[in-house]
Parts: structure tokens; sequence; C-alpha cells
């Protein structure tokens, strides 16, 4: 799993609770970190914040695309963002809102992994 969250104190909490349940996990610090591990990794999961300083929906979308179409592995893509929020258009696997529960962060990856 690869976190990327607004802050890297958010991004650490998530990673921390992510950990207690999957052994690979991963956070990057800002956007471009985070397109460069997406390139040069095989990860199941991707989480983003929308609110990360520089995102960009189309540059994750064609990254997440790439590293598919190169992999064996399919990596599924979450982002925090508001789900009312119409951007997206179907780039990503799920949409879902800035704050969550531990329990409801663990389900969200149990979902995709």
């Amino acid at each position: 799993i690869l976190v990327c969250k607004n802050s890297v104190m958010e991004s650490k909490i998530f990673g921390s609770i992510l950990k207690h349940t999957y052994q690979d996990v991963d956070i990057v610090p800002n956007f471009d970190e985070l397109l460069k591990q997406i390139a040069s990794e095989n990860y199941k999961l991707v989480m983003v914040d929308k609110k990360l300083n520089g995102f960009n929906a189309d540059k994750l979308a064609n990254a997440i695309n790439e590293h598919n179409a190169s992999s064996g592995v399919k990596l599924k893509s979450v982002i925090f963002a508001d789900p009312e929020d119409g951007m997206f258009g179907g780039k990503f696997d799920a949409i879902t809102k800035y704050s969550i529960t531990k329990a409801d962060l663990e389900k969200l990856a149990k979902k995709f992994i």
C-alpha cells in the first residue's frame, strides 16, 4: 500500500494504522514522490489526498494506467476528496471522504487488497 496524505503527519498516522494489518505500507511526502514510487514499485493500492499540494488527477490516472500496463499487479486507487466532486470521472477505484475512522480505513484497504 502506498499512502500520500496532505501532511506527512497524516500519512504517518494512516501508515501506522494500516501496518497493523498489512506488512508493506509505504508513505511518501509529496505528489512527485508518489508518481516516482508508482512508476518504480509494485503496489496493490494507492491512497491519495486530493488536497495534496500539486495534486493532478490526470497525471495520477496516467501513472496508474502505465503501471497497470507494464506490471502483473493491478494497482487500485482511493482518493480522499469530497465524494460529490465530479472531477474524477471514473478514473479511480474509489473516492472517499476526507475524515475516515480507523475501522473504515482498514475496511477500505481490505476491499481493494
